[in-house]
């Protein structure tokens, strides 16, 4: 059957992970423990007879790995294991089974509950091989702080090269992830290994306004501010935040990726919603739980897996008996030219949980992936290979970040209940509410983000998500400041961007630059670029090319980061890579690139691209009838 060709691979290879492929077989190797004797002295080849579970002959010693790895929890399995010993032929086997029933007798336990107990002794004590195997997964990248940046010009090609990261050293250190025991999960019709993780990631709060006042510091305390006294909150412990996710070892076979895959169209829609600037690549399948008109068959190829293991998954492992699948989409990064690699840290406000299944493989299809956040400068990438799915909740800070090749991967979001909502009313439900009275960062800044930061109530949230030390609440709070305060923006933003948050260096680096205070302006503005920001690299780019740093214009570099931006679809340095092209700005003069560019930023509806095409073709009869491009 299925459930038992998908069960016998997934064990297979929880064994082969484990690393104890030399230390599992035979039985006569686990210490005795709690009266469980020797069982058999070396491994014994029986036939099974026509009622056992193994749907052919086999070894006993390969079912001996099935009870290893499914342990004491799947009783099932091991009394089909039980009966496989017990109805052996030959007289190995006999005397094996005459063994087990002595050992019963002595021990007045069952033969299974012989079985149960040599195998939960086993697989206890090789848990730590399990676990060290899955951790493996995870990478660590420490990357460029505000000390270590220069002002010196830096190749933006390198930079697009090593995945938009200015890498200085790797991290080995893991002690802020917890890897949990591997266990195989058994549904009606399908069976997986689920390997729980534990983040930590830390929350270091500034000093509140009161409290520099009271060191002398500068800077009044906001009626906002004191407002958040008023709310009863209780205060997050100093240092760490937990959140969890959870690691499914194949969710899917490589043969049904392959299928999804199959069913894809070749052109990808374009997700304009981002605050990049830069669109992304995807394809809708459903919404509010129905498929998107012309993806129906690419609906009814997913609902199976949908139906039939995400959603008994969600129901039980994340204690969450009503969830819904309402959204599903297909996303592709790539480094292709004119496609997104890389999304930024974020949370999943409109969902109560993510799945996302790998349609290809990490280390072969493309490298980087999908990374999880503890610390904004040291971003865990997860090596996630065909048919694996990461399922986590609403609070994960994670993104992306491709450095080769190209990744496509099936997202589901979740909501607690139906009827599927949109974000906004979604937000509204208890739990986020109950979850920020309790101290989460998280939900304090979704309480206070979007439409809900416009009531006072939502700034209250966000300024005590910010106080608490949420890096992403200190970036939003300083952006929301600007124009009003901008001395208080700028000291949010400073305080985000010097724990590596890459949007608040952008932001604040172009908030110094509007201020004149050019140094240091150009400094956080290279550390936003050198991270892979696209509208930082736009505005370096464009800060070299007019002179913005009252010295002599830097054209070359000045192209190569406008052309980093354009590259990954940033629309405004498509039309000022364009405008380079048409007037041979330090790059050759070629029309034809320039006319590409121009179009390309059109597409996305760029006012001032669309300016260009038609004084160009106005101007150039002869390229009137230049087709239009849509994609790389």
């Amino acid at each position: 059957s299925s459930l038992t060709s998908s069960l016998v691979k997934q064990l297979r290879e929880l064994h082969e992970c484990a690393t104890v492929r030399t230390h599992v077989l035979p039985l006569h190797r686990i210490a005795a423990d709690d009266g469980v004797a020797k069982m058999t002295r070396r491994p014994v080849r029986l036939r099974p007879s026509e009622a056992s579970a193994s749907p052919r002959p086999t070894k006993l010693s390969k079912w001996l790995v099935v009870l290893l790895l499914s342990g004491s929890a799947h009783h099932a399995l091991s009394a089909a294991a039980t009966d496989v010993v017990l109805a052996g032929r030959g007289v190995v086997a006999a005397r094996v089974a005459r063994r087990m029933r002595a050992m019963s007798v002595a021990e007045q336990r069952t033969s299974q509950d012989l079985v149960e107990q040599a195998v939960r002794v086993r697989f206890e004590a090789t848990a730590e091989a399990r676990r060290a195997a899955f951790a493996g997964l995870f990478s660590c990248r420490v990357v460029s702080s505000p000390s270590s940046a220069k002002p010196a010009a830096a190749d933006p090609r390198a930079v697009v090269a090593a995945g938009g990261r200015s890498e200085v050293g790797w991290n080995t250190s893991l002690g802020h992830l917890e890897i949990g025991d591997a266990r195989l999960v058994v549904l009606d019709k399908w069976a997986m290994m689920e390997v729980p993780v534990e983040l930590a990631w830390s929350l270091i709060p500034p000093a509140l306004p009161e409290e520099r006042a009271r060191r002398g510091g500068q800077g009044a305390a906001s009626d906002a501010a004191a407002s958040t006294r008023q709310l009863a909150v209780a205060k997050p412990p100093l240092g760490q935040q937990q959140v969890d996710l959870s690691i499914l070892r194949r969710l899917l076979t490589a043969e049904e990726a392959r299928h999804l895959v199959s069913l894809l169209p070749q052109e990808f829609d374009l997700d304009r919603a981002d605050v990049e600037m830069v669109p992304k690549r995807w394809v809708m399948v459903e919404r509010e739980g129905r498929p998107v008109p012309g993806r129906e068959a690419l609906a009814e190829a997913m609902r199976p897996i949908v139906e039939e293991r995400v959603l008994p998954f969600l129901r039980e492992g994340l204690a969450c008996p009503d969830c819904a699948v309402c959204s599903s989409i297909v996303r592709r990064y790539s480094h292709d030219l004119g496609e997104r690699y890389r999304d930024p840290p974020h949370t999943d406000g409109q969902a109560y949980a993510t799945v996302v299944v790998a349609l290809d493989s990490a280390g072969v299809d493309y490298d980087g992936g999908l990374y999880v956040i503890t610390d904004p400068a040291r971003p865990l990438t997860v090596a996630m290979q065909v048919g694996d799915a990461i399922v986590h909740r609403w609070d994960l800070q994670h993104g992306v970040q491709v450095d080769r090749g190209r990744r496509v991967s099936w997202i589901l979001w979740a909501q607690d209940s139906e009827p599927c909502v949109p974000q906004v009313e979604f937000h509204q439900r208890p739990f986020f509410r109950e979850a920020a009275e309790q101290g989460n960062a998280v939900a304090m800044h979704i309480l206070g983000s979007g439409q809900n930061g416009r009531s006072a109530e939502g700034g209250r949230w966000l300024r005590r998500a910010a106080e608490a030390g949420f890096v992403k609440a200190m970036a939003s709070l300083g952006t929301q400041l600007q124009g009003s305060d901008d001395q208080e923006a700028a000291r949010w933003l400073r305080l985000a961007a010097a724990q590596g948050d890459v949007g608040a260096r952008a932001a604040l680096g172009m908030a110094l630059l509007r201020s004149g205070q050019l140094p240091e302006a150009e400094q956080w503005v290279r550390l936003a670029a050198e991270g892979g920001h696209p509208s930082a690299q736009n505005e370096l780019g464009m800060m070299l090319l007019t002179g913005a740093l009252q010295r002599p214009p830097e054209v070359p570099e000045a192209t190569r980061w406008l052309e980093a931006a354009a590259r990954q679809g940033h629309s405004l340095a498509q039309s000022n890579l364009g405008v380079c092209f048409a007037e041979g700005r330090g790059v050759y003069r070629s029309l034809p690139a320039a006319l590409y560019w121009w179009t390309e930023a059109a597409t996305q509806g760029l006012p001032d691209a669309l300016q260009n095409l038609e004084r160009f073709r106005s101007e150039q009869p002869g390229w009137a009838s230049w087709p239009v491009y849509t994609g790389a």
